[in-house]
C-alpha cells in the first residue's frame, strides 16, 4: 500500500490537484497529521510503511506551523510523534518553543514536567509541575502529579503537604507509603502506614500494604466499605506513574 500523504486516486485523478483546491489551514494539516499518525500506529503493515507515515505527519505539523507559528495543536502533535519514537528531548524542545507562544498554558508546563519525568529528571519535572500548579492551584490532576514528584524525589513532607490538599490525611500518607513501597524502602514505608492507620484505622488499603510488609502484623480488615475515592490497590510492588 502507497503511505504517501498524496497518492493517485483513479476516480478522481491526483489527490494533490483536489487539495490544491482547498484552502489549507493548520487545522487541516493537524487533521491530516493525526490521520497519518494513527495509520502508523498499526503494527501489521511494514517498518517501511509506518516511518513514512510518521514523516507524512511531520512534514504536515511543520506546514501546520509555518502558516501559523503560534498554533498550539501543532505543537501537541508534534510532540506526540516524539514521544512516540522515544524522542523525549525533541519532544522537550518543541512544548518549550509551544511554551514561549504561549507562557501561561499550564497544561504545557504540565506536559513538560511529564516528559522530565520520564527522563527521571526530577528536579525540573517538579520545576515545571509546581509552575502548572501556580497557574491552576485547584487543578487536582496537577495537584496529585506535584505530590508523585515529590514522594519520587525523597521529598516526603511536602509530598504530603500537596496530597492533603485533595485527599484525607491517612490516603495521603498511604500515598506516600506505595512510592516507598515501590522504591524497596520498606522501612520508612512502614512508618507512613503506620501514620496512615493512626489517622484512619479503618484505612483498608493500608492495612493490606501492611499485611504485605508484615504478614504476622497484619489486620484483619473491616468488613464495610471504604469511603469514595480511597486509593484501594492490590499490594503487589506496583509503578506509579504520574496521571497524563
Amino acid at each position: 500500500m502507497d503511505s504517501g500523504l498524496l497518492k493517485s486516486d483513479r476516480k478522481h485523478g491526483p489527490l494533490a490537484d483536489q487539495v490544491k483546491k482547498v484552502k489549507v489551514t493548520p487545522a487541516t494539516c493537524v487533521a491530516v497529521a493525526e490521520v497519518q499518525l494513527q495509520l502508523s500506529r498499526d503494527e501489521s503493515r511494514s517498518s517501511i510503511d509506518r516511518d513514512a507515515l510518521r514523516e507524512n505527519a511531520r512534514k504536515a505539523l511543520y506546514h501546520a506551523l509555518e502558516i501559523d507559528p503560534s498554533y498550539q495543536p501543532a505543537y501537541q502533535s508534534l510532540a506526540k510523534l516524539h514521544l512516540s519514537l522515544h524522542e523525549n528531548e525533541k519532544a522537550i524542545e518543541v512544548l518549550k518553543k509551544a511554551l514561549h507562544q504561549s507562557p501561561k498554558d499550564a497544561q504545557l508546563w504540565s506536559d513538560i514536567g511529564l516528559i522530565y519525568a520520564r527522563e527521571r529528571n526530577f528536579s525540573e519535572a517538579i520545576s515545571h509541575m509546581q509552575q502548572a500548579v501556580r497557574m491552576e492551584p485547584e487543578n487536582r490532576i496537577y495537584l496529585r502529579n506535584l505530590g508523585f514528584l515529590y514522594a519520587r524525589s525523597g521529598r516526603y513532607e511536602e509530598a504530603y503537604d500537596v496530597f492533603r490538599r485533595i485527599m484525607s490525611e491517612g490516603q495521603a500518607r498511604l500515598y506516600i507509603a506505595r512510592m516507598l513501597y515501590q522504591l524497596h524502602q520498606d522501612e520508612a514505608c512502614l512508618a507512613q502506614l503506620q501514620l496512615a492507620l493512626a489517622a484512619d484505622p479503618q484505612l483498608t488499603a493500608a492495612q493490606e500494604l501492611l499485611a504485605e510488609l508484615q504478614p504476622s502484623q497484619a489486620v484483619r480488615p473491616v468488613t464495610h466499605s471504604e469511603p469514595a475515592g480511597t486509593p484501594s490497590q492490590p499490594p503487589a510492588r506496583f509503578r506509579f506513574e504520574p496521571v497524563e
